[in-house]
């Protein structure tokens, strides 16, 4: 770590051990956060959740819910936390730079577990919920948007030419076994259609 300076205080002084009023307003207008987590044997995992703005519940300044609804299957999330709970979050709201970031805990409940009840009723779609991951909070912190501005991820300009003209395909061709075969064959243009319910999970 010689490589880099020791932080400003200020910068120390933004890590809050709890959800304060600004992070708590920024999680109840993000629709979209990815959460990170790993498992015991060390490899990391990146995935995104998504729902109407404030679909992740600040239940006090110490804890959050996170609904889950059935995926691909693959319940990375899941199995990492089954063995090493630590978990990352990065909330984003579309059009600011800014993010919010929420370091912890967490465990995942499954209905008819204990402490199920009380999200019975929390979403309206609890009834098809697969679980709730509920995040015990041990750092808060709001992220500048310095990474956001230079990749210049809300231009407008290049999200409407992206909507006109994507520029690969919604998903590959075919799975991915080499660097060969991870290259889109793919020549289309317009928009892609949206997932159905009866299109296979992503």
């Amino acid at each position: 770590m010689t490589a880099f300076e020791e932080p400003e205080p200020h910068v120390r002084a933004k890590i809050s051990t709890t959800v304060h009023a600004w992070a708590a307003t920024f999680v109840t207008t993000s629709p979209f956060v990815v959460v990170a987590s790993s498992g015991a044997d060390g490899y990391a995992d990146a995935s995104p959740r998504g729902g109407p703005p404030g679909f992740v519940r600040v239940l006090d300044d110490r804890t959050l819910a996170i609904p889950e609804e059935p995926g691909n299957r693959l319940v990375q999330t899941f199995r990492n936390l089954a063995s090493h709970p630590a978990i990352g979050l990065l909330f984003l709201v579309p059009g600011m730079n800014e993010t919010a970031r929420i370091n912890g805990t967490a465990e995942v409940v499954r209905p008819g577990e204990p402490g199920w009840e009380r999200f019975r009723t929390e979403w309206t779609h609890s009834d098809r919920l697969a679980a709730v991951t509920v995040v015990h909070v041990a750092e808060c912190y709001y992220h500048c948007g310095r990474a956001s501005k230079f990749s210049g991820l809300w231009d407008v300009d290049r999200i409407l030419a992206h909507r006109q003209n994507p520029p690969l395909p919604r998903r590959p061709p075919r799975a991915a076994t080499s660097a060969s075969d991870a290259v889109p064959v793919w020549n289309g243009t317009g928009h892609t259609p949206r997932c159905k319910r009866s299109e296979p999970r992503c």
